[in-house]
């Protein structure tokens, strides 16, 4: 199967169906696997989400037309799988979802009539021809992107005229090229590469370039088609998204409209992307865990209770601090005298006689944690090293303060101009902890404890 420019419109414009006169539903355990067939529709729904009109025309075991299956969607070996074949002879599959009750006739001895949603279906056909070292994956976006363009692409209507768009950036990092092409409502970006690198890489270097789009801009990433090639095989991945959710910004760390007063800085944007990709490179579980803080932050945006990012953020420099910070700063922070005396102690403990060894280990337990770094701890070291100021950790303990202790709706109605500037102060502070452990150095937007904001260079120091 090749996805045609039709088909990409019709899953981007939430209109697509197939049409599978082959389906078959089941379980892949060792015993009493279920086993469905039939026929059926894959459909889009207007806000983005997939599902399925399954009709069911044979099952191997009687179910029960109120239960959902699998009854436990966490365990995997109730996991769910799809298999259709569609009339234009293409294979879709799809796994992980829940089988609700038949709607219609259920007691009846007919068809059963099953319609569910679906999280991904994929496809395949044999590549076209294309180099033996060559790979590339092309994913669509939902949602305006901005991303400073260094291309300009040549259009041309159905009507025959001809106009030019700066509509592309264009990008290479460690013999991998990126590609982000902007269009109206959506974009497409692209990661390729011929230098033979490996699956693994490639998969990160596009980790790293959603990232770069989302972080740089405050938005989330809606990706509807994936597209995999290599020398012998395309594979199609197509998503439902939350069409909701698409154009809901936070606040950015950079902008992508900046100059010097001569030229603009659009290289400093770029900057990050090297930055992302050297990290999840070099140390991917630092970035997973950017990324996963990030992505908590924003969908607590979306809360109408304010309390809600505050708290998320609060916990969100925590987490970092907890992931990144205290490991490669805990041999640089011991007192070594200290640590001698703790030492003393818990021996001197182990002599006790009067006191069961349960209650000896407990005790010393508690000794030995004394004087490790906490994150108030690693961030005092921060404010010493100049990596931010004392603003932004007495700002950091009342946010978690406050968001932990709530006072009454009214009082909260009458602070909700200054729970803003403290939240967004505070996001400022993750912000400055991810640029330090990214290792940028460039242009960004600085939110002042006022409610205000700058634009300006910073210079990377290295802490870890």
């Amino acid at each position: 199967m090749i996805i045609t420019d039709d088909s990409k419109k019709a899953i981007r414009e939430r209109t697509q169906e197939i049409h599978c006169h082959e389906i078959t539903i089941e379980q892949r355990k060792k015993e009493n696997n279920i086993r469905l067939n039939g026929y059926g529709t894959i459909k889009s729904q207007e806000n983005g989400s997939m599902y399925v009109e399954f009709i069911c025309l044979k099952s191997n075991i009687f179910l029960d037309p109120f239960a959902t299956i699998p009854e436990d969607q966490t365990n995997p070996n109730e996991k769910l799988y799809l298999e259709a074949l569609s009339i234009e002879g293409n294979t879709f599959k799809s796994s992980g979802f829940a089988l609700n009750s038949p709607s219609g006739n259920i007691f009846g001895n007919g068809p059963k009539r099953h319609v569910f949603k679906i999280i991904h279906i994929s496809t395949s056909s044999k590549s076209i021809t294309t180099p033996a070292e060559s790979k590339s994956i092309l994913i669509e976006v939902f949602g305006n992107y901005d991303i400073p363009k260094n291309i300009s692409n040549k259009t041309e209507s159905t009507l025959g005229t001809v106009s030019h768009s700066r509509n592309q950036t264009k990008l290479k990092s460690q013999d991998i090229e990126f590609s982000i092409v902007q269009y109206k409502t959506y974009a497409t970006i692209s990661i390729h590469s011929n230098a033979g690198i490996s699956w693994e890489r490639m998969k990160d270097a596009k980790d790293a370039l959603i990232f770069y789009i989302e972080f740089s801009t405050g938005l989330l990433a809606l990706p509807y088609l994936e597209i995999v090639t290599d020398s012998s095989n395309q594979e199609f991945n197509i998503f439902s998204f939350d069409l909701s959710l698409a154009g809901i910004r936070i606040p950015q760390p950079i902008s992508s409209a900046v100059s010097d007063g001569k030229s603009t800085l659009d290289d400093h944007h770029f900057r990050l992307l090297f930055c992302l990709h050297r990290l999840i490179t070099n140390n991917k579980t630092w970035f997973m865990s950017i990324q996963a803080q990030w992505r908590r932050i924003w969908h607590s945006f979306l809360s109408k209770e304010f309390r809600v990012p505050m708290l998320t953020l609060s916990v969100g420099v925590e987490g970092i601090i907890n992931d990144i910070f205290t490991p490669a700063l805990s041999e640089e922070m011991t007192d070594s005298d200290f640590e001698e005396k703790k030492s003393q102690i818990i021996e001197r403990i182990s002599r006790i006689s009067d006191i069961d060894d349960e209650h000896k280990k407990t005790i010393s337990r508690h000794v030995g944690n004394w004087g490790n770094p906490t994150p108030k701890k690693i961030l005092d070291h921060l404010v010493k090293n100049d990596v931010i100021n004392s603003k932004h950790l007495k700002n950091w303990e009342r946010v978690r303060h406050s968001s932990a202790h709530p006072r009454s709706s009214g009082a909260s109605d009458i602070t909700r101009p200054k729970d803003i500037h403290r939240t967004i102060f505070c996001l400022r502070l993750f912000y400055i902890l991810v640029m330090n452990v990214v290792e940028y150095s460039g242009h960004q937007v600085i939110y002042l404890d006022d409610g205000s904001k700058i634009n300006t260079i910073v210079e990377h120091k290295k802490i870890i």
